[in-house]
């Protein structure tokens, strides 16, 4: 995440990194307060293109270097708590995420 990296949250404003803005407007979007399970590659390539595998090959990493922090600054930005889910799914087992939004 870069210093100048902010991304708009309509009805919400500015957020520093395009990460917490694309997770907060996902989990609005959801209106029930909960997303669907989603394989943690596609959450990743959908923030950072296809060729993020090469930066953010293992779910630890990803959770460390870029969900932690997003959901730490949605907190700080909104005062809503966002709760990371992980467990794995599907029919090949993947790990699989979803976020669960507690508003302030």
């Amino acid at each position: 995440m870069s210093k100048n990296d902010y991304a708009y949250v309509e009805g919400v404003g500015l957020f520093q990194s395009r990460e917490a803005a694309m997770i907060y407007d996902y989990v609005l979007a959801a209106g029930s307060g909960a997303t669907e399970p989603v394989e943690w590659t596609r959450l990743r390539d959908a923030m950072f293109g296809e060729l993020s595998f090469m930066e953010h090959d293992e779910f630890v990493l990803f959770e460390v270097e870029v969900l932690n922090p997003a959901l730490a600054e949605i907190a700080k930005r909104t005062g809503d708590r966002v709760e990371l889910d992980v467990r794995r799914g599907g029919p090949d087992n993947a790990l699989m995420i979803r976020f669960i939004r507690h508003p302030a």
